[in-house]
């Protein structure tokens, strides 16, 4: 992770200049990135430097997320296959490739995946041509127009269906999903993940998938005020990675407010 970080750092400082055109007092990523996201913005990613910003702020805490959930849900130690097929929507950065990766290295697990991120902003393939041993296809696409779920057997959403949400694409998005259930393999996981708040979009999606798939399980992550329906908690709350204090951009140190939906096509 250090070294991806240590090029994204590398090719932000390239850019010494907003390339939206901001005055110098909003050049810096951060305040961008409380209009875009925080304060009821689109969540827009059109932006290089807000790109690698994105990688080295939230990336590695991201990652620890998923990681953790996969330590505490052991979903790869309980499946079937040694081979298996993954799809990200959204993906973006990538985040559950990389915990895939390291979780499957870690615990030394039998098992390899392929690996499919459909997502609509090409800029991300600045930073996914970072990975070494990349495997990644890449499809650059509008989900919300459709996509095709066969032939894998974990769909996960990081961090989108709220993007959609902000962007008033969620209900066009889950008549996709709909309309796209036929074509996914008997005992299909879809791994929701994304803002423990429900004024973002997962008690929307929870309804809906509640209803299509059967609901294994809700994970989220105790912190101070968060939500929970009788959530199981996922207790490890740290980064997993140690990060070099020569970054541009601090890492975030702490997982978010953040829940983990996990359903099966049945």
């Amino acid at each position: 992770m250090n070294t991806i970080l240590d090029q994204c750092n590398a090719e932000y400082k390239k850019i010494n200049t907003c390339p939206k055109g901001n005055p110098p007092e909003l050049n810096l990523c951060h305040n961008c990135s409380s209009q875009c996201y925080f304060d009821g913005g689109k969540d827009f990613y059109d932006c290089e430097k807000w790109i690698y910003y994105y990688a080295m702020h939230f990336g590695p805490i991201y990652v620890s997320e998923i990681y953790h959930f996969l330590d505490k849900s052991k979903m790869l130690e309980n499946f079937q296959l040694n081979n298996f097929n993954v799809l990200s929507l959204g993906g973006g950065l990538c985040t559950d490739y990389l915990a895939l990766n390291k979780y499957i290295k870690d615990k030394n697990l039998n098992l390899n995946f392929n690996y499919t991120v459909i997502d609509k902003e090409p800029l991300w393939s600045n930073v996914r041509k970072f990975y070494k041993g990349n495997n990644i296809q890449e499809i650059d696409a509008d989900i919300t127009q459709g996509f095709n779920p066969t032939g894998y057997d974990v769909i996960f959403l990081n961090k989108f269906f709220s993007t959609l949400k902000n962007n008033k694409c969620d209900q066009a998005f889950l008549q996709v999903l709909e309309s796209q259930i036929v074509n996914m393999k008997k005992g299909t996981l879809i791994v929701f993940n994304d803002i423990n708040h429900t004024d973002k979009g997962s008690n929307i999606f929870d309804a809906f998938a509640s209803r299509k798939f059967k609901c294994l399980r809700k994970y989220f992550f105790p912190l101070e005020r968060a939500y929970t329906e009788s959530y199981t908690p996922i207790e490890n709350i740290q980064n997993i990675f140690t990060i070099s204090d020569d970054l541009e951009v601090t890492s975030k140190n702490c997982v978010t407010k953040a829940v983990f939906f996990v359903y099966q096509k049945e």
